[in-house]
């Protein structure tokens, strides 16, 4: 993990770097498009939570950053997502509805070696629990399907 410190001539992007603020984190990306000769774009730029985007349609480059708990630091995170980590332990959730989102967010750290926020996890949770729902009443609605076609085919 990086420090707070970021090396601002060469700036390398990397799983669980912090940021002292905002404004460095803002810096930091700034300084790596400039040097790649490309646009960025700020497309969320809130005190506790920043995203940034390249411009160019055809770059599929983005970063997170996000306010660490009981820290006063950002820490960016250029992969991982709330839908990816919905998707990613939909299994886990499946067979432990009530899995505490603390837990959630240590498996997290210790299967990728990266910090996700509690919000991240929280909303993780809640979609793949939404998702494993709607799974759920999507079949039960069906058994009269299945009962129907049990009489035409076995009367």
């Amino acid at each position: 993990m990086a420090t707070v410190q970021t090396d601002m001539v060469d700036p390398q992007f990397k799983v669980g770097m912090k940021f002292s603020d905002c404004k460095d984190f803002r810096s930091v990306v700034r300084e790596q498009f400039i040097k790649r000769n490309r646009d960025v774009v700020f497309v969320r730029n809130e005190a506790f939570k920043l995203k940034a985007v390249c411009a160019d349609p055809d770059c599929p480059w983005e970063i997170y950053a996000f306010k660490m708990q009981r820290e006063k630091t950002l820490q960016g995170n250029p992969i991982v997502k709330s839908s990816w980590l919905s998707a990613k332990y939909m299994e886990t959730l499946k067979s432990n509805p009530s899995w505490p989102v603390s837990l959630f967010m240590e498996t997290v750290e210790k299967d990728y070696n990266t910090r996700v926020s509690r919000q991240q996890v929280y909303w993780a949770k809640e979609r793949a629990l939404r998702q494993i729902e709607g799974i759920y009443t999507e079949q039960n609605s069906r058994i009269w399907d299945y009962c129907e076609e049990l009489r035409k085919t076995n009367p």
